[in-house]
């Protein structure tokens, strides 16, 4: 799809409300974060390592197919020893190269070691600041780009960062208001979930800007909620 890296954004949405669901109450009366981080890691290692683990197998039979764009052993070597242990590349432009949209990942870690230290103790105004900042940022940087999608660059960490702080924010505030036990409306959403797909499967060229803010501002944290 060409516009499937919005699907990241929608992710980053439904972590911050899932994990403030599962765990906003155990961080305020005491889980730490050191624990919390731990056990993130547990439950997303197994799957990150085996996408690692595929693209290493690509990139070497790539490297010795003398493929073209190939990183070769040079880079390769340490680029994997970092990425297996969840830690960006420093050889590479991509931060993953062994497998690039690992990178959502280590920005999703990110957002949970600040929710575990800061994020979970705002009140939602606060949050809402963070909202309003990350997004008029998202918005100027994706005007400027075309499209409100990259991340998986070094070049890009301001738009990562600018994408995890909105959408996982989002998500958290989407949680504060949501009530417990609401009625679920099938049909709306099922509305949400098909214009989104609509938004990642047109192609437009280069200028999907207004397509995407559409995605990210309107119709992700609908759906969500």
């Amino acid at each position: 799809m060409p516009g499937g890296y919005l699907a990241v954004d929608f992710f980053f949405a439904l972590s911050g409300f899932v994990l403030w669901r599962t765990y906003a109450a155990r961080l305020v009366s005491g889980l730490g974060a050191a624990e919390f981080m731990r056990l993130r890691i547990i439950r997303l290692y197994p799957i990150f390592a085996l996408g690692i683990v595929f693209g290493a197998v690509f990139a070497v039979q790539g490297i010795i197919r003398q493929s073209q764009g190939n990183m070769g052993w040079v880079a390769f070597a340490p680029s994997f020893a970092l990425n297996i242990a969840m830690l960006p590349s420093l050889f590479n432009r991509e931060l993953y190269p062994v497998n690039v949209p690992s990178w959502s990942l280590f920005y999703e870690l990110l957002a949970n070691f600040a929710l575990a230290l800061v994020l979970v103790r705002l009140r939602v105004r606060a949050l809402v600041v963070i909202v309003i900042a990350a997004g008029m940022g998202l918005l100027v940087s994706g005007y400027a780009a075309g499209n409100l999608g990259g991340g998986d660059e070094w070049q890009a960490t301001p738009t990562a960062i600018l994408r995890t702080a909105f959408s996982f924010t989002v998500g958290l505030i989407i949680a504060h208001l949501h009530p417990g036990r609401a009625r679920r409306n099938s049909m709306l959403a099922l509305l949400c979930f098909a214009v989104l797909w609509v938004v990642m499967k047109i192609d437009t060229g280069p200028a999907r800007f207004p397509l995407d803010a559409l995605a990210v501002f309107i119709v992700s944290p609908a759906l969500l909620f």
